[in-house]
């Protein structure tokens, strides 16, 4: 699964801005393209892989959550969740060794 991830997000990650505006000129030379449409056709290429990348980039975070959470790791909330619930136990610890002493 992440090696499909991987290999889907290099395809995306791999159409710079050189690359597309060089396919769009070779369009404009076959006369597929007309020189004026050539920006709106670069503009468009350009959002598009944004977009793939983006739906990539929230695809392996997904994963990598689900793979964490199969693999029983704590997640960064969950540690400070934890270390939270420490410190207010500590402070309820401390409260009542003060009480004990002043009894």
């Amino acid at each position: 699964m992440l090696k499909e991830m991987f290999l889907a997000g290099l395809g995306a990650v791999s159409l710079t801005k050189d690359k597309i505006e060089e396919i769009a000129q070779e369009l404009v030379k076959r006369g597929e393209l007309t020189a004026e449409d050539k920006n709106n056709f670069i503009n468009s290429a350009l959002n598009s892989v944004n977009k793939q990348k983006q739906v990539i980039k929230e695809k392996a975070y997904e994963n990598i959550q689900q793979l964490a959470k199969e693999a029983n790791l704590v997640t960064r909330e969950e540690y400070n969740l934890l270390l939270a619930r420490i410190a207010e136990l500590e402070s309820k610890l401390d409260q009542l060794m003060q009480n004990n002493q002043n009894m």
